[in-house]
């Protein structure tokens, strides 16, 4: 086969590859809380950022937790690990394609809770602690490490198989705990409720009591695991939660239910990690990958407060109250107070109160599984046959995401290659090789800041050592159907608007724009009050009324990303139909006004000075920036005896004194001539006869 067929033929198969269903490889935070410090990711390459609900775990994060925080994680397949407080979880591997899942998360320090899917075929999911490493399928419970290093596992569910270092096994069944004896081996004890916290708390804290037989350790799991029996009595007749109508089989990867709780409210109802605060009944979607088929099951975590010291004096009381006492009981009850540990007296204690279980199957998705496998065992099969001096093979994925997504690439080659140029789009990026190296990776990053959301080829070049250059094209199909989060600013303009222009009729508007895919809040003020907030979805316009008179209006936006802008601008409204007149000297119309004055002396010039008064009547709430200018003119004078602007020199009233020259013996005409922002012209005038 000549090199260029083969070329070819790669080509081709990948093309099919792309097109078929994509791998998730990253898990979404359903549930955090803490403070921020005390809830972050810390990701490979140095970087870190808070654990926020919606958040993306990939492989090789690490997920720390500190005092009175919680990170709850679900895996592709509808997996979910709680990360408690006081812990530092690695997700070393975290893959799910073709229906198969592979998850290993290492318990460095603290403790999880753990709510597996059944695990199906080549799907596996694994956890580390310390030196053991446990395979769990379909199984619910807790994981952990004791400050010697010691691993814990306890299960409610299920069954698991724990291995360590020195190659000792043992299997840990529902109702069971095994902790690692510190040396090579495991100590096994029966156990209770091993999901709630308090109880791994416990477990944690023995696992490192080297002054305990094992005998003294199972007897503090007694009291511990009827303490929670106690409890859980107490609160699961009163706390009964069902989902409505849950089909048998379901035909897509989420289901929306309501879930209800009969008598008492549980503190908080945690469903696939998602939590909700005091609810009775609520409207609830589980999502998990849409290759992930399979039975599925969710189970519906109650927490409610419990008090069992009360409990127990409760029935102190009632054993004082018989006649014929039974000393054995009142015995067991003050020896059961005695050795409950604090945190169990009065606590917050975890229970199931409902499950949901069904089928999910999708053909079309199982035709797709089985033709991407048939594909990869082709694809191996090729590279598996003759070789060539100079080849190019390139997979590519495209992970489907929320957020930023990424563009995964894998590549073989031969040739001695020197560089690799990756083109998607507007984005062009290059990766250095060394001569020798005959396979390479790299991640382009998918979102808005990079413009390239839109691109449908991707083009990979790697330049040889000879100077020659390999050519790959591959069509690409970004999903966009979910929701996705503009983390670019938007802008923001008042539109059609200049700093003191009047608008009519009195309405303004404000533009949205580099906010595609995007929304948010806008704010308007008028003058530093808040007046309305308008929500804006991608590049809008919204109308806004004005106030009457002059006032500054600001545009506030905040975008999901929590990014902010703003524009300002100072705008008047006048009503066009206003009635404002001028009166000159009281009166509102042209008027006329004789002046007797004796004749001057000798050498007195022939003028006599006049203050004339007038006003601006009618002005709506008496607001004098609705004026743009004022002029007076006379006759006989070139030009004006008077010009007063709003926008040179402000006018801060209505009522004005202006001092006019009459010549002796004639008559003299004053036109007093106002404009009005609203473009409304006001005149008046008068005559005066100075005789």
């Amino acid at each position: 086969m000549s090199y260029s067929a083969n070329f070819k033929v790669v080509a081709t198969l990948l093309a099919v590859l792309v097109s078929l269903s994509a791998a998730a490889k990253s898990g979404k935070i359903r549930y955090a809380v803490g403070e921020p410090e005390n809830k972050v990711i810390l990701h490979p390459n140095g970087k870190q950022e808070e654990a926020k609900i919606g958040g993306k775990i990939k492989e090789k994060d690490k997920v720390r937790t500190g005092l009175e925080s919680q990170v709850i994680v679900a895996l592709p397949d509808g997996s979910t690990i709680s990360i408690e407080e006081n812990s530092l979880v690695e997700f070393s591997t975290l893959n799910a394609e073709n229906g198969i899942q592979t998850a290993m998360t290492d318990v460095k320090q603290g403790k999880v809770r753990f709510d597996a899917q059944k695990q199906t075929g080549k799907s596996s999911f694994q956890f580390k602690t310390g030196t053991a490493t446990a395979a769990i399928r379909g199984t619910e419970g807790g994981a952990g490490i004791t400050p010697k290093n010691r691993p814990v596992y306890a299960l409610n569910s299920g069954l698991i198989e724990v291995n360590d270092q020195c190659g000792a096994k043992t299997s840990v069944s529902a109702g069971e705990a095994v902790i690692g004896d510190g040396k090579c081996g495991f100590r096994k004890f029966k156990l209770k409720h091993a999901g709630d916290t308090k109880v791994m708390d416990q477990l944690l804290k023995l696992g490192d009591a080297d002054n305990l037989s094992n005998e003294e350790v199972q007897k503090q799991l007694d009291v511990i695991s009827e303490a929670i029996d106690k409890a859980i009595t107490e609160k699961i007749i009163k706390t009964v939660c069902t989902a409505e109508g849950v089909p048998d089989t379901v035909t897509k990867n989420s289901l929306t239910t309501n879930i209800n709780c009969a008598s008492e409210v549980p503190n908080t109802l945690t469903v696939n990690g998602t939590t909700f605060q005091g609810t009775s009944s609520g409207s609830y979607t589980i999502e998990w990958i849409d290759n992930a088929l399979g039975v599925k099951r969710f189970d519906l975590i109650c927490k409610d407060t419990v008090d069992l010291v009360g409990i127990i004096q409760a029935q102190l009381k009632e054993f004082g109250k018989q006649k014929k006492k039974n000393q054995s009981d009142i015995e067991k009850a003050n020896f059961f107070l005695n050795l409950l540990p604090n945190n169990l007296k009065k606590a917050e204690y975890e229970f199931t109160c409902g499950s949901i279980e069904f089928m999910y199957y999708d053909p079309a998705i199982d035709s797709l599984n089985k033709a991407r496998l048939d594909s990869l065992e082709k694809q191996d099969s090729l590279s598996k046959g003759e070789t060539h001096d100079k080849e190019l093979s390139v997979n590519v994925n495209v992970e489907k995401t929320c957020d930023n997504g990424a563009i995964d690439i894998e590549g073989k080659i031969s040739g001695h290659p020197t560089q690799v140029s990756f083109v998607l789009g507007p984005t062009t990026e290059t990766l250095n090789l060394d001569s020798s190296q005959t396979e390479f990776t790299h991640s382009i990053s998918v979102n808005d800041q990079k413009k390239n959301w839109n691109a449908t080829e991707l083009v990979v070049t790697v330049t040889l050592k000879d100077g020659s250059t390999l050519v790959q094209k591959l069509p690409i199909s970004i999903n966009k159907a979910c929701k996705t989060i503009n983390t670019n600013k938007p802008a923001v303009t008042i539109v059609n608007q200049q700093t003191g222009i009047p608008i009519a009729p009195c309405k303004a508007s404000f533009k949205i724009s580099n906010n595609t895919d995007d929304e948010g809040i806008g704010s308007l003020f008028i003058d530093g009050d808040l007046i309305k907030e308008f929500n804006i979805q991608n590049n809008d316009a919204e109308d806004f009324a004005l106030a009457s008179g002059t006032h500054t209006y600001k545009i506030v936006f905040n975008d999901q990303a929590g990014n902010t802008n703003s524009a300002q601008s100072k705008l008047v409204c006048l009503d066009p139909n206003n009635t404002a007149y001028i009166a000159i000297d009281g009166i509102r119309s042209p008027s006329s006004k004789r002046l007797r004055v004796p004749p001057p002396p000798r050498d007195v010039n022939k003028y006599i000075y006049k203050n004339m008064r007038y006003e601006i009547k009618n002005i709506k709430n008496d607001d004098y920036s609705q004026i743009e200018s004022i002029t007076i003119t006379q006759s006989g004078v070139n030009g004006n005896v008077f010009y007063l602007s709003n926008a040179n020199n402000g006018i801060d009233h209505l009522t004005f004194n202006q001092n006019i020259a009459l010549e002796r013996n004639k008559t003299t005409t004053v036109k007093v001539r106002v404009k009005l922002y609203n473009g409304k012209i006001l005149e008046n005038s008068i005559t005066y006869e100075a005789r």
